[in-house]
């Protein structure tokens, strides 16, 4: 009975082989170019941010084209750069008020991309005012009222639809002033940047992270930047 059953799994296992399955695509993003992926950023109003966009659970055969249209608002357009080292045939952009639309290819075929940590493309883009912007990514077919098939696979699979619905990252814009005193970059004036403030005290000359006052050495005129501004957390 056991032989029997062995043979009629074998036999239903020819006639329906097993699907792989393959995990969504997710998409992140880059602000800043730090090699860390963030979903909030905080910037200054009239500032500048280059954000690099990434794809990962590219299945194999691996991605043949993509393309997108990245969404914004209270921001203006600066700048798109199509990521050529991966997206090397038919690449480009387009840009109107609040859109940013990428796309590209690769050639030849043996050269789809799979896997993780896939860059797309980078856009620069120039805060407009105060507020907070939620970036999403759409279909081009919601740009162009048409099928524009994008992120297609070497075996000819389409993937457009594992776009987020959803925004991928969102942009707060605030007045707020970076903080004098900051020596370590977190967005607050805390113990720890008073202790690398002590390391540099007149020893560091030239160019050192406590010299505030830019007299290219950090000494008593310096001080006053780091105590006045002592608890401080809300830094740019």
């Amino acid at each position: 009975m056991r032989i029997l059953t062995g043979l009629i799994a074998l036999f239903l296992v020819s006639l329906f082989p097993a699907v792989p399955v393959f995990a969504q695509m997710s998409f992140h993003l880059d602000f800043g170019q730090d090699d860390t992926y963030e979903t909030e950023w905080t910037m200054g109003v009239d500032e500048e941010v280059a954000i690099d966009i990434y794809v990962s659970n590219v299945p194999e055969p691996g991605l043949q084209s993509m393309g997108f249209v990245l969404v914004y608002d209270n921001f203006g357009f600066v700048s798109a750069v199509v990521d050529t080292f991966n997206w090397n045939f038919k690449t480009g952009h387009h840009s109107t008020p609040g859109k940013t639309e990428i796309y590209g290819s690769c050639w030849p075929p043996d050269s789809a991309l799979y896997g993780n940590d896939i860059m797309l493309a980078t856009v620069r883009l120039r805060s407009l005012g105060e507020g907070v912007t939620n970036l999403r990514l759409l279909d081009r077919d919601e740009l162009h009222g048409s099928s524009y098939d994008c992120f297609i696979l070497a075996d000819g699979t389409v993937l457009d639809h594992e776009i987020p619905v959803d925004p991928v990252a969102s942009i707060s814009v605030t007045t707020a002033a970076p903080c004098p005193g900051d020596m370590d970059g977190d967005r607050d004036v805390d113990g720890t940047d008073l202790a690398l403030f002590g390391g540099e005290y007149e020893v560091c000359t030239g160019d050192c992270a406590g010299d505030f006052s830019g007299d290219e050495r950090v000494d008593a005129a310096d001080l006053p930047f780091v105590t006045n501004n002592l608890g401080k957390t809300d830094c740019l």
